[in-house]
């Protein structure tokens, strides 16, 4: 087989450049509550950041489906999940609570409040429901009950049950009339909701004079209530003569978050020492708890844990649990040593974790033609410039260095303007912003509204265009894009409609209402337009004609898409779903790509709870594509076909154990080595990846390196630059430089410094 030659992927002899940036001082968002809903239908899994932001998670594949913006002034510190009340109203509704003093209600479709009332009691420290009734734990000492008996978007005030002067930090209801309160008294509390009476007050212990605070109660099951205090330590109490039946001191510091099974079989319990217990019930006519094991996946505080109720098996039910870092911990319930044949994890791992930062919210926009990049962070966006690389112009020689041609360094970074919307003064952050190609105008949204605006870099300035349409300043948009700098394309966020706004008249110049649900993802390339809705529509508009052109079918219960990208070349759209299938849609054909079969992405390279955030068509290499998750960049070679590339590998793989073979017979050593040729092909080494964005080499100059050998194939980072707030990193993947790509990232360091 010596003799053959193998034609390998055009991938792996053209390299690709990625500039590295690390600008916006982005941080992780820590997670204050959890709570899964006990229904089958996804999204399932509610989650509020610490920055008042509420997502809602798809438990199925573990992505985030939805999210709404974060308000500076809110503040959740507890969820509740209620059936609807009559035939008509058979789904589940949202409540929310927290520091900010308010009841909220959530629109499961849109995400947006349905409704609001003012506790009465000032902040929300915990949350509890019961029926059509809602209890909520109160900073000034009392229980505020409240009916939500009317139906979606009506919550009542019912009455108020006074407990004492100090707050309250924690509530479980038990039963339809019996409400259990902790508060920082060192004592828990039994009150009759009918009678408005208390039936009972149990102490608990305290550490010299200093009282202790009850910060979590948990109804086990209907048989047992369960408490953690500040002292470390996890009570089970009887609630009907209100003592203790065990005590366990599994913990070195508070004990913030309690979650039970609804059989009342486990308790699970974390708090500041970052360690989560597990409890078990053991069978038998005394019902006697055992401490179990503990979990050591996080390494920062613990405020909140949520147990799956739903299933049959004891054994492999999912758990979540969330903290200051902002990732999402999901485990499993392993009481036996046999691992379930159904099990959501990788053989070998206790855990998985989820990205702390937001694709949805967390994003950034380039503009070719200027060098600058808009990143959208919280209430305010920041404009940064990169700015030409320093030394030898273009039409110089290079300078030989060893193996490498280096042309001009890595362009430095500056940061230009930093913008606030007129929400940020009320506390509302930004959901949706984009930069028009020539940097000259950018969009960006609040929940009061949309605005464009104009800038100006010689004078520094940004000017807000007051002509715009008031149907677009009076809508909140979900996402935004400009296809040209003519044409500025947004989703509204509550309508679902997708909105095309011509810039030279600044107003509406075509309306899609194809989509029902909330649209999440937006793509364009020159005539063609496609959305995505987190239902799993995808369509595809012509901007020359505004009409409808076609809906992908992407297939049914494959999930929502997560990525769309154009490549113009071949007027193909690439839809990347939640489950990690791949569909990839011939827009003129108004089929499925004919000459590509059906593509999932290999679990080895992205596990089934990683999200692929993006994908782009590289120019400079044909046939590839480039998708992104929060840590990995993956290539994707769609010019060998299948059988092509199989045979390849074999060959390829057969040449390498015949010339291993022979090393060893020699005594020079080695071993065989894997086929090179495949489909598929992942960058590791990089961590927290938000966004990414093809670079055009006739705007972007050459490459800053140039590598002549051709059998250097590995990624490899070069020295950083720095300028004082941002820096950034050049990587080469492969030879000859065929295509540039930049991303944003955020360092390790800064992770550990915002923690």
């Amino acid at each position: 087989n010596s003799g053959r030659s193998v034609e390998l992927p055009q991938l792996w002899r053209a390299a690709m450049e990625v500039l590295r940036t690390r600008l916006c001082e982005w941080q992780p968002v820590g997670i204050d509550a959890l709570a899964l809903a006990p229904r089958p239908e996804e999204p399932r899994l509610v989650v509020g950041r610490a920055s008042g932001a509420v997502e809602l998670w798809d438990t199925a594949t573990w992505h985030l489906h939805s999210s709404s913006p974060g308000h500076a002034r809110r503040s959740i510190r507890g969820f509740a999940w209620l059936a609807g009340s009559g035939e008509e109203e058979a789904g589940w509704r949202l409540f929310s609570a927290g520091l900010h003093k308010d009841i909220t209600e959530w629109d499961l479709l849109s995400l947006q409040p349905q409704a609001s009332i003012p506790s009465g009691g000032g902040a929300v420290w915990a949350l509890s429901a019961q029926g059509q009734r809602i209890f909520a734990a109160c900073d000034d000492g009392s229980i505020r009950v409240f009916s939500v008996e009317g139906g979606p978007g009506t919550i009542n005030y019912a009455r108020r049950l006074y407990v004492g002067k100090l707050r309250l930090l924690s509530i479980a209801e038990f039963g339809p009339d019996i409400v259990f309160a902790g508060g920082s008294d060192s004592q828990i509390t039994k009150w009759s909701v009918s009678s408005g009476a208390c039936e009972s007050k149990m102490r608990v212990e305290q550490a010299q004079k200093a009282e202790t605070l009850i910060w979590a109660l948990v109804n086990v099951g209907g048989k047992d209530l369960a408490s953690g205090d500040s002292l470390g330590l996890v009570l089970i109490w009887d609630p009907v003569a209100c003592v203790v039946l065990h005590r366990f001191a599994s913990h070195q510091a508070d004990v913030l978050a309690l979650s039970a099974s609804p059989h009342g079989d486990v308790l699970l319990a974390g708090g500041v020492d970052t360690k989560i217990s597990v409890f078990v019930c053991q069978t038998g006519s005394d019902g006697r708890w055992v401490f179990h094991n503990s979990e050591f996946s996080h390494r920062n505080d613990i405020r909140a844990i949520a147990l799956d109720g739903l299933g049959l098996q004891e054994d492999g039910r999912p758990y979540v649990s969330g903290g200051v870092a902002g990732k999402l911990f999901v485990h499993e319930l392993r009481l036996s040593a046999r691992r379930n044949c159904k099990s959501l994890l990788p053989k070998g791992t206790r855990f998985i974790y989820c990205s702390p930062f937001s694709p949805i919210l967390q994003t950034a926009s380039v503009a070719q033609g200027s060098r600058l990049l808009l990143c959208q962070r919280n209430e305010h966006l920041e404009l940064w410039y990169l700015k030409e690389p320093g030394g030898l112009g273009t039409s110089q020689e290079p300078l030989k260095s060893g193996g490498w041609l280096l042309r001009p360094a890595v362009p430095e970074c500056e940061l230009v303007l930093r913008i606030a919307l007129r929400g940020a003064e009320e506390g509302q952050h930004i959901c949706a912003s984009a930069l028009a190609p020539d940097g000259k105008l950018f969009a960006a949204s609040d929940a009061s509204g949309s605005r464009l605006f104009h800038v100006n870099l010689e004078e520094l300035e940004v000017r807000r265009n007051q002509g715009l349409s008031r149907e677009v300043t009076q809508v909140a948009a979900r996402s935004m894009l400009f296809c040209s700098n003519s044409l500025l394309v947004l989703a509204t966020w509550s309508t679902h409609q997708v909105l095309l706004i011509g810039i030279p008249q600044l107003a509406v110049v075509g309306r899609f209402t194809e989509h029902s649900t909330a649209v999440s993802h937006l793509a364009s390339t020159g005539d063609w337009l496609a959305s995505g809705d987190v239902s799993g529509a995808v369509h595809i508009f012509n901007l020359d004609s505004l009409e409808h052109h076609a809906r992908v079918p992407v297939g049914s219960g494959q999930g929502f898409p997560t990525a769309l990208g154009f490549h113009g070349q071949r007027n193909y759209l690439l839809v990347v779903l939640s489950s990690h299938t791949l569909v990839i849609f011939d827009v003129k054909a108004c089929a499925l790509a004919a000459s590509v079969p059906p593509l999932q992405i290999p679990p080895n390279l992205v596990p089934r709870h990683g999200r692929v955030c993006g994908a782009v068509a590289l120019a400079g290499i044909p046939h590839t594509w480039l998708l992104w998750t929060h840590k990995t960049l993956l290539a994707l070679d769609l010019g060998v076909p299948a059988e092509a590339a199989t045979t390849a590998a074999t060959q390829v793989a057969e040449e390498r154990v015949l010339a291993a073979k022979k090393r060893l017979r020699s005594g020079q050593g080695g071993t065989a080595e894997a086929p090179g040729v495949c489909r598929w092909r992942a960058y590791r080494g990089m961590k927290h990846i938000l966004t990414l964005h093809a670079l055009e080499k006739i705007r972007w100059g050459f490459p800053v390196h140039a590598d002549n050998n051709p059998s250097s194939a590995e990624p490899y980072d070069g020295a950083a630059c720095k300028d004082g707030q941002g820096s950034n990193k050049k990587c080469r993947i492969g030879n000859n430089t065929g295509a540039m790509v930049i991303t944003l990232e955020v360092s390790s360091e800064a992770v550990r410094k915002a923690l």
